[in-house]
């Protein structure tokens, strides 16, 4: 009976979690085997030439950003690379290199971030649970940051002027950053339609280099979305817990069943042939 029921139910997952939660899984069951002080050795060393890369790939990215808010502004620069000199003809030039780069640095704060996370995770199990000493195993690896720690002194308790210095601290941050990422944002869309609007080569061309940097940004974004935000899955756990209902408790099985079948009837002609009963979320 429960088959004919509306069978999978939309569920987000966290992207970050999840990778966490399956690598110490992982570690669980290998036991120091594979993953051993040898492996963390090389995500150490891996991670940090990663890590200068970014580096070089980040000193090449902002040149060409600043250039462009220049040029957006209205100044007229030019710039010399290898003896030749351009100004505002090589925009288009520019977008096409800048956004290769942004999907390069993406794919390297990717890698760098999940050898961020395993290596927290083993300083985890160093820790045996003790988060205070996670924190310093994490700082002495340079993935974590030591913040607004209180003196051994049980005198001591943070008082409402530190509390309220640390959320100023932390709200400044948070102003910064949104600011710099709107900046940028607008420099990128402005470029785009000032480039659109007075193309330097043929309409055609100028159009097909928009469409590759609006699809790279389309692709940087569900990357990032898959690799650190919310992902949904389709969820199977009403269906389950209504069948193990079944077995435990038949006369509640049997109520929700025509609850559900009442409810599903009462509504309109398409839904009802469109559509499957619903299973309540609780049950």
């Amino acid at each position: 009976m429960g088959r004919n029921f509306k069978a999978a139910y939309l569920k987000w997952a966290h992207a970050t979690e999840a990778r966490k939660e399956r690598f110490r899984q992982i570690l669980r069951k290998d036991d120091g085997k594979v993953f051993n002080e040898k492996f963390f050795e090389n995500i150490h060393r891996e991670r940090k030439e990663l890590s200068d890369l970014r580096v070089k790939l980040t000193l090449i990215q902002l040149p060409i950003f600043f250039f462009l808010v220049l040029v957006m502004a209205g100044v007229d620069v030019n710039l010399s690379f290898l003896g030749i000199t351009a100004g505002k003809n090589v925009r288009e030039f520019l977008l096409i290199v800048s956004s290769t780069l942004g999907f390069g640095l993406t794919l390297i704060n990717t890698v760098t971030d999940q050898m961020a996370e395993m290596l927290k995770i083993r300083n985890e199990r160093a820790a045996k649970g003790d988060k205070e000493i996670a924190e310093y195993l994490n700082t002495g690896n340079g993935i974590g940051v030591l913040f607004f720690q209180v003196p051994n002194d049980k005198n001591l308790v943070p008082s409402l002027v530190g509390k309220s210095m640390a959320l100023l601290l932390a709200l400044g941050v948070v102003v910064i950053l949104m600011a710099l990422v709107g900046m940028a944002a607008v420099v990128h869309v402005w470029t785009l339609i000032d480039v659109l609007q007075h193309p330097t080569f043929s309409p055609t061309i100028t159009k097909a280099i928009v469409s590759y940097v609006i699809v790279v940004d389309v692709v940087i974004f569900f990357w990032v979305t898959f690799q650190h935000g919310l992902v949904p899955f389709k969820s199977h756990e009403r269906l389950n817990r209504l069948h193990e209902l079944s077995f435990r408790d038949p006369e509640r099985y049997a109520e929700i069943i025509a609850q559900s079948v009442r409810k599903h009837r009462s509504r309109g002609f398409l839904w009802r042939v469109l559509m499957k009963p619903r299973i309540p979320k609780k049950l």
